[in-house]
Formats: structure tokens, sequence, C-alpha cells
């Protein structure tokens, strides 16, 4: 047998060590070098699993031989599988076939997957099973299947009510974890997903169950991802994960990188969440813009937040607010819409467009469609005004004041600018101090707009930040300007 580098004895060392000490901390004994596997069986590492992981260890088995014995020629297949080198597993084998009998039973077989499990772990938290490419996913597939098999499925939650803060987090998580615009999500890669909350397998494998609820089972669409998710943010505030509590305000879900990748992953607003508010049907207008996207995407009586992704950006409307305009639309939580649902969309974005409040209840027969670059709705379905970007209104400012566009603006003639805005002078005097970065009280075109930007965040209750102004960014209402 190869011997192993130091680094890598000491690893497997730790190993051995952190699977005897579990075992003990259990009430168990450390299995001892000489006894046989017989005398070991109620001492292995097999008898301090979990319900879980023992179900998986034995498909595992299962797997490895048809027999009740597995060879080494078998093994060597079997385990390569792990990713771990020929030296470190040659090892693990030494330390599993304590008498070196070139064959393993059930139980040393147990031993030699916790070791794996523990040395791919590294310094980080141990799963309690092995990753064996191809194998552990047919494995957690059994136990999915063997979970899911004559049971009732749990009544979903009628909906989750979600803050758009939330709604926006849930959308970015789907968009990591889910491969290829997939509909739905696998129990392997759920699993590997799932399990950077930190929570056990016991607690990730009841939440499984109770967010599985709908057919096919044994796979989680996005509705039931996010039913997971919020299970967990339960379980992690120390509330029970139970569909009981789901509709109980609860912190963010903490799922390590994947936490603070999602937004910069979440690309669209479509997050099924349930709103307190019900979507008001439109009459007059909207029917017909609706009917036409409906006919643009090629759809019927339902339309999904993929179809219609393309359409949201056409708004020009900011990501966090149509985040909150679809989970104002989207009441059944489906990531889809039906015809008087995205009614209700059309008229929350032309709200926004007019930068009215975007609510269902101030929808009404006089709402005009939206305004969505490339799109020319029936002329019966007439448009709102596209709203103003800071561009188009730096440049109507600096035609008023009669100057070039390469002339700066002074200061004096922005004042007036700055008081119809309606905010709080310290609130003004903070902006203004942001966009005039030289300090010498004058303005370019580019930094009027950024102005302008920031002025329209601070309306609308947003961070004031100059970097995520561009001349595309929505203007401010300035009653009496425009």
């Amino acid at each position: 047998m190869a011997m192993l580098a130091s680094q890598e004895q000491a690893e497997l060392d730790q190993a051995l060590r952190a699977s005897t000490e579990e075992n003990q901390a259990l009430g168990q004994e450390a299995p001892a070098a000489s006894a046989g596997p017989a005398a070991r069986a109620e001492d292995s590492a097999a008898a301090a699993l979990s319900e879980t992981n023992e179900v998986i260890y034995n498909a595992l088995w299962e797997a490895a031989t048809p027999a009740d014995i597995l060879h080494a020629g078998d093994a060597v297949n079997f385990f390569s599988s792990s990713g771990l080198s020929n030296a470190v597993l040659g090892d693990v084998w030494a330390k599993a076939d304590t008498n070196a009998r070139g064959s393993l039973v059930k139980d040393e077989f147990y031993v030699a997957l916790r070791l794996i499990a523990e040395l791919q772990a590294g310094t980080g938290p141990v799963q309690g099973y092995p990753q064996l490419a191809g194998h552990t996913e047919a494995a957690i597939s059994r136990l999915v299947e063997a979970r899911t098999k004559d049971a009732n499925p749990p009544r979903p939650p009628a909906g989750l009510n979600l803050s758009a803060q939330e709604s926006v987090l849930y959308a970015g998580l789907w968009t990591v974890a889910v491969k290829n615009d997939a509909k739905d999500m696998g129990p392997m890669d759920a699993v590997a997903f799932l399990s950077a909350s930190g929570l056990s397998n016991e607690q990730l494998g009841a939440i499984w169950e109770l967010a599985d609820c709908k057919e096919p089972r044994g796979r989680l669409s996005q509705e039931e991802f996010f039913i997971a998710l919020k299970l967990i943010a339960l379980q992690q505030s120390g509330i029970p994960a139970g569909l009981d509590n789901i509709h109980q305000e609860s912190p963010m879900p903490d799922l390590a990188e994947h936490t603070r990748a999602a937004p910069a992953a979440t690309t669209a607003p479509l997050v099924a969440v349930a709103s307190p508010a019900t979507a008001t049907p439109a009459p007059a207008v909207l029917p017909r813009a609706a009917a036409h996207i409906m006919k643009l995407v090629g759809a019927s009586d339902h339309v999904s937040g993929a179809d219609l992704r393309d359409y949201l950006f056409r708004s020009d409307l900011p990501q966090d607010q149509l985040a909150t305009i679809w989970a104002k639309a989207d009441t059944n939580v489906t990531g889809s819409l039906d015809l008087a649902q995205l009614e209700t969309l059309l008229g929350l974005l032309s709200l926004a467009q007019q930068q009215k409040e975007p609510s269902p209840a101030n929808i009404d027969s006089a709402t005009p469609a939206p305004a969505l670059r490339g799109v020319d709705f029936p002329a019966d379905a007439p448009q709102a005004t596209p709203a103003t970007t800071c561009e188009e209104q730096a440049s109507q400012i600096i035609s008023r004041a009669g100057l070039h566009p390469t002339d700066m603006v002074h200061g004096t003639k922005l004042r007036e600018i700055l008081m119809l805005s309606g905010l709080p002078q310290d609130a003004m005097a903070d902006i203004w101090g942001k966009a005039d970065s030289h300090g010498i009280g004058q303005l370019s075109k580019a930094q009027l707009q950024v102005l302008l930007g920031m002025l329209h965040q601070a309306q609308n209750s947003r961070p004031v930040d100059p970097a995520t102004i561009s001349p595309t960014s929505l203007a401010p209402s300035l009653p009496g300007f425009n």
C-alpha cells in the first residue's frame, strides 16, 4: 500500500478520532482494532448513524455489492468516486479492514464511509455521509422515495406572505440553486444546497417532507423550494419548522455563501409570494393589454414568470420595485399568472411608471397600459406616458436654464429643483454633497443626472447611493416642473 503524505495521514487520523469521539458521545464504544466484525457490530460507526444516514448508508452498501461482503477489487471502483487519492483510500481501507481479510462486512463498510465523509468535509461541517459521484445521488433518491411512498402529503400552505425583501432573496436563492433554468430541483441538489443552512440531516429531512407537498413528489418546485426556505428560516430562529408556523415573521434564511450570492443572481423578479392584498382584475384597457401580452408569449390562460421577464425589464423600473409588483400580482404562489393577475401586474407597472403607489386598490378603469419598450399595444389600449429618465430631465433643466449641454450648472439655478422634490433640508444637503463631489458649487450634466437619481431614491425611501445611478435611472417627481 502506498505511504500517505504527512498531511494526508494527519487528516485521516483526525477523521478517525472524530468518528470515535462521535460514537463515545452517543454512549458507543470505539471499534477495537483487535475485535472481529461480529464483536464490533454494535459498537461501529453504523450504530451511531441517524435514521436518515442509515438509509443512505444501506443504499450505498446495496449499490456496492449484492452479497454480504465487499471485496477489495469491487471497493476500488466504488470508493474512487469519492475523489480522494488512492493513497488516502488505501489507508481508509486499512482502518476499516482491521483484520486484513481483504474484504469488508457491512459495519466495516459503514466505518469506511464515515471516514471518507470526514475527509471530504476537511475543516467544514460533516453531512454525515460521503459524496460518491452517482452513488450518493441514487441513495438519496431512494431515501426520498421511501419517505414519500404510501405517505399522505402535507396540505400546502395557502401562501407564504413574504415581505418584498424576502421575496427578492428567495428568488435569488432559487436562481442560484437550479441549473439551466430548470422548473424543479431534485433531492441530491436540494440536499447539497440546503445543507449550507447548518441544520442537521434529520431537520432537513423533516423540512423536505413538509415542503414536498405537491405532485409529482420527490422533487421541489419553486413554490415548494420557497416553503423549504421559510421553514429553514423558522428553524434557525428557534421557531418549530411546521406548516402551522409558516406565516410567522422570521429573519432571512442563512445559507452561508448561497445567501451572499443570491442578490447578484436575481436577474428577474420571478417571485411567487402571496400578498395580503387580493389581486383586483382591472376593467377596460388592461384586459386588452393583458390579452395582447398573452398572444405575444404564445400563452392562452397562464403565463410564467420566465416568459414575462423580458417584458418586465422593458418597463425600465428598478428591479426591487419589479419584485414587489410581482409579489402583489402572483397571489397564488405559483410563479405564473392567470389573465386576471396579468391585468393586475400591468396595472401596477403603469402606476409605478406614473410615480403613483403601485397598489391593486389603485387600479381602476382609467388606468392605462404600461409603457413597455418595443411593445405596441392595440389602439384601444392606450399606454401610460413613459417615466422620465434622469438624462431626459437633466437635459430639460439645462435647456430651460439657457445653457449648453457642456456647461456647468450653478447651484443657485438648481435650488428651485431641489425644493420641488419636497425632501427635508438635511436630505437635500446630503444629496447635493454627494453629487457635487468636487465641492465647487456647480454640476456637470453627468453630475446633475446623479443628483436627480438620488432625489428619486430618497422620494421612494430607498438608500441614496450615487454609484447605482445611470442616465436611464428614473427621475424624481418635481411638481410644477414636469
